[in-house]
């Protein structure tokens, strides 16, 4: 599917750098000593269908699943651990 979005082009030159990069903002931000605001434009991405966004949310939360099952699971040895060796 595609989507139409508004993007702001900023220059980004730091002083200790030979060249500047371009980026891309999904805002405007205001003129700086590095960063100058170059102008708006409208582009079209292609995103993925609902069907492949939910799957990759649901993949997406399996993984923080996981993780928080492995911190929880090192927790509980290292709290017997504990026990173990106190009592």
């Amino acid at each position: 599917m595609k989507i139409k979005l508004t993007v702001h082009i900023h220059y980004r030159k730091d002083h200790w750098k030979e060249e500047g990069e371009f980026q891309i903002m999904y805002a405007s931000l205001p003129n700086e000593l590095t960063l100058t605001y170059i102008g708006e434009q409208e582009v079209e991405v292609e995103v993925p269908s609902r069907a492949k966004l939910i799957a990759k949310q649901l993949a997406a939360l399996e993984k923080l699943k996981q993780r928080a099952m492995y911190n929880n699971q090192k927790e509980v040895a290292e709290i017997d651990n504990r026990i173990n060796k106190t009592f």
